[in-house]
């Protein structure tokens, strides 16, 4: 078929990444401050200006981040479970808890937020928002209530526990953006705010050429051709489509694939499609997917449209734009302020790690040297994060060779070239002892290798 196939495997996936769309991350801050809590409750990963973060919590989030990843190198033909093995698998996985972690810490200090303005959305307006969004969502999918439900029974799950799952994410993404109208007001955009805004961005509001088609995908060319000589006999593209077409992701809907522009199929697909007139039928075309009989039923021709036309739409984006900036900077000066502490060591670390590289390197040495962990791959970590450690100091170094001499700088530049040979130094030790349990991951082999091969 011409666009990537959906397949059950990957529909609780796609369930998961339709309503995250309706939350907002953002860029973890330079630094944030930490403190302890008097009393930690059994489940507590964490606790932000006090309020706990559950491990459920963090579980539930790092499943949908993982699932996001996932869906992505579904996209490119790929199973992310080949990249989650080894030492090279457990620092992906670490780097997806550390924004799980990142999320949670964002939205515990937008729920504050809300509640501090009075802002939190109504059991009545997340009904009429989930209503809205799980129409769309069997609409642009293809599925009715009853076939969803068979599917999610497929996965281990059902359509009573997911409908839940999704209703919360549409709470928390309404959160988000009632607290982004709030922190983001007063609002206002003058006419030569728009102009500049609709010029640098005209492209945007350009109509490419585009067509509206359907098709009938079957295995064989055979099957194809008896299908043309029923088309060409009178009979109905759509009803054949149902009857025979192996897309799943269009046969149920008679075929249609709605509106698309070049670059969007596969090239002998499009190249098909955009040769037909409105209402005529292709001859056979075969693809990697198998042999094709298109239908176009509408076409677009390019066009750019005055800024009067789109003065509205250019109104609502650039307000929409300004009010993400500066829920952002918000955000970001929140984490600046807020006491964040991190009940599991590990994690702490490599949170830490994101804000200040030396007092993470020290953190994974005290787990290191306390030897009580039971991280496999803990050697390859600390060896990562002092060839982060490395990478910094030669960029600094780099930098402050471009400079004037002077005693400061060749003072800096010494300081600089001690933490160089001590970094790598220690990413090489912590790498033969990551290898020395590990021997046959190719991870570490080849990480160690590049670095004692490296100047």
């Amino acid at each position: 078929m011409p666009r990537p196939a959906r397949v059950a495997g990957v529909l609780i996936v796609v369930f998961s990444l339709f309503f995250l769309g309706c939350q907002r991350r953002a860029t973890p801050p330079a630094t944030t401050a930490t403190t302890a809590t008097p009393a930690v409750p059994a489940n507590a990963l964490a606790a932000v200006n006090g309020q706990v973060v559950t491990r459920e919590e963090f579980s539930s989030v790092k499943t949908s981040v993982l699932n996001y990843y996932r869906q992505i190198y579904a996209q490119f033909g790929l199973d992310i479970q080949q990249f989650l093995t080894g030492a090279r698998g457990r620092m992906f996985l670490l780097d997806m808890e550390v924004a799980a972690l990142e999320t949670l810490v964002s939205q515990a200090l937008v729920k504050v937020e809300a509640a501090r303005r009075g802002v939190t959305p109504s059991e009545e307006e997340v009904a009429a928002e989930f209503d809205k969004q799980y129409a769309q969502f069997l609409q642009a999918q293809g599925l009715n209530e009853e076939t969803l439900s068979v599917l999610l029974q497929l996965q281990g799950s059902n359509l009573l526990d997911f409908k839940a799952s999704a209703r919360k994410q549409v709470a928390d993404g309404l959160l988000y953006q009632k607290v982004a109208q709030a922190v983001a007001a007063p609002l206002t955009s003058t006419e030569a705010d728009l102009l500049k805004f609709f010029e640098e961005n005209m492209a945007k509001y350009a109509t490419e050429e585009q067509v509206e088609a359907s098709h009938i995908l079957v295995q064989t060319e055979d099957e194809a051709n008896k299908i043309l000589e029923q088309l060409n006999a009178g009979a109905q593209f759509a009803e054949l489509a149902r009857l025979y077409s192996q897309d799943p992701g269009s046969a149920a809907a008679g075929g249609a694939l709605g509106w698309f522009g070049r670059g969007m199929m596969v090239p002998e697909f499009e190249e098909a499609a955009f040769a037909l007139k409105v209402g005529q039928v292709s001859d056979v075309v075969k693809t990697q997917f198998g042999y094709h009989i298109i239908l176009v039923t509408g076409r677009r021709e390019a066009r750019q449209p005055p800024y009067a036309e789109v003065a509205e739409q250019v109104k609502a984006d650039y307000e929409q734009k300004v009010r993400g900036e500066r829920f952002d900077a918000w955000l970001r000066q929140a984490k600046d302020t807020a006491q964040v502490k991190v009940y599991d060591p590990l994690l702490e670390a490599a949170y830490t790690k994101e804000r200040n590289l030396d007092r993470a390197l020290a953190l994974f040495e005290e787990i290191r040297k306390a030897g009580k962990t039971e991280e496999k791959y803990l050697a390859f970590i600390v060896g990562t994060v002092y060839e982060e450690k490395l990478e910094e100091a030669r960029k600094e170094r780099e930098e402050l060779q471009k400079e004037p001499e002077s005693p400061a700088r060749a003072a800096r530049l010494a300081e600089l070239d001690k933490t160089i040979a001590n970094a790598r130094t220690q990413a090489i030790a912590a790498y033969r002892e990551a290898l020395a349990s590990a021997p046959d991951d190719q991870g570490i082999k080849l990480r160690l290798e590049n670095l004692e091969s490296s100047p």
